[in-house]
């Protein structure tokens, strides 16, 4: 027979539990909303059994984020995805939709998913995958203009033909663009896009057939090129570009048409020497990149950046820096005395014209910083 005690215990606990279901019944339904757009959709629909006011609420969520680890098979993670998508309440606007962690995939399942972004209006898109079976082109097909979209990441292991690049593109709105693993063949792939302000390519396949790829925008802000195989020549027609990062096995040819880049603020340079490689031709490359960037007024460079330099320092004694006010150089060395050396050495030739420009050494091994201005 329970003891009056264990009654009266009972009895706080039934009432911390009303207590804490009028506390979230309370809350403000924008800030509800605004919890649940932070969680993955897995563990937003179960909070309807949190109290009578949350029953409907996953239904009215903003923002979709469906990620495929939480499940331990592809097949039931579509079915919830397709039921979620069926189910939510259609007048609500999407602001972000998310599918990510995905491996092999169905193409109607992936098809049916961007279709479901577009048709909504969807402002934030971004899609994670391996691979489609039997299938290596990404089904974005638009037959309207697609105004709302101002975002959309798209990642792929296998490589992925993107029929919405090109000169004639109906996403006008789009301001940030972020390719993974794609194959990129139009030499204007980016001229459809006048509104972009972000373009990140990463391990994207550039098969132009040795031709110039074009990147044109008006309002480029920011360039992100990594680890992309095939780039050979690329054309800039990018006033307003202010940052600008590379990282590959070798160094394009980049061709500044026009007013060049009048208000580009960083350049960050990494290099990944791959198999056999040309130091001589590589170092050429190197170079003829830094004067065709000389506007910038930082610089970044990494350690194997330094350790191909350090090869005809001959040279860079007998030669100019092709920087003229440049306020920052920040060179990255391994963990060694003489990636040290190295670096150091080099901070004569960048800054030979720029003497006031603060230099910073750092260990990238140990994310160290060393101010050296306090030490040469």
């Amino acid at each position: 027979m329970p003891t009056k005690r264990y009654l009266h215990q009972e009895d706080l606990a039934k009432k911390d539990a009303i207590t804490m279901e009028d506390r979230l019944s309370n809350l403000p339904e924008d800030l509800k909303l605004c919890i649940l757009s932070s969680l993955d959709v897995k563990h937003a629909v179960p909070t309807s059994m949190l109290s009578k006011s949350w029953v409907p609420l996953w239904t009215r969520i903003p923002v979709l984020n469906f990620n495929c680890f939480a499940f331990g098979q592809l097949p039931g993670f579509q079915d919830f995805v397709n039921k979620v998508l069926y189910l939510r309440d259609q007048t609500t606007k999407l602001q972000r939709l998310s599918l990510t962690g995905i491996g092999m995939c169905d193409l109607k399942f992936v098809k049916n998913f961007l279709d479901y972004a577009f048709i909504h209006s969807v402002k934030e898109l971004e899609v994670e995958i391996c691979q489609i079976y039997k299938y290596h082109t990404w089904p974005v097909y638009l037959k309207t203009f697609c105004d709302s979209l101002t975002s959309l990441k798209l990642q792929s292991i296998s490589e992925m033909r993107c029929p919405f690049l090109g000169p004639i593109s109906r996403l006008k709105n789009l301001r940030d663009l972020y390719l993974k693993g794609a194959l990129i063949t139009d030499l204007e792939s980016f001229l459809g896009f006048p509104m972009l302000e972000k373009l990140t390519l990463v391990d994207c396949n550039i098969n132009t057939n040795g031709k110039t790829l074009s990147v044109h925008g008006p309002n480029l802000s920011y360039l992100t090129i990594s680890d992309c195989r095939n780039l050979n020549y690329c054309e800039l027609t990018t006033p307003k570009l202010r940052f600008l990062e590379y990282q590959g096995s070798d160094f394009p040819h980049l061709i500044i048409y026009d007013q060049g880049l009048p208000v580009l603020d960083t350049i960050s340079l990494n290099f990944h020497p791959y198999g056999n490689m040309q130091k001589k031709r590589n170092f050429d490359d190197l170079i003829s990149l830094l004067y065709a960037v000389r506007t910038a007024k930082s610089i970044r460079l990494f350690s194997y950046v330094l350790n191909l330099m350090s090869f005809f320092q001959d040279e860079l004694v007998g030669g100019s820096s092709p920087f003229q006010n440049l306020e920052c150089l920040v060179l990255y060395f391994g963990d060694d005395l003489e990636s040290f050396r190295i670096a150091s050495n080099l901070k004569a030739y960048f800054l030979q014209n720029s003497p006031d420009a603060k230099f910073t050494l750092i260990n990238h091994v140990v994310d160290k910083y060393l101010f050296c201005d306090d030490f040469f």
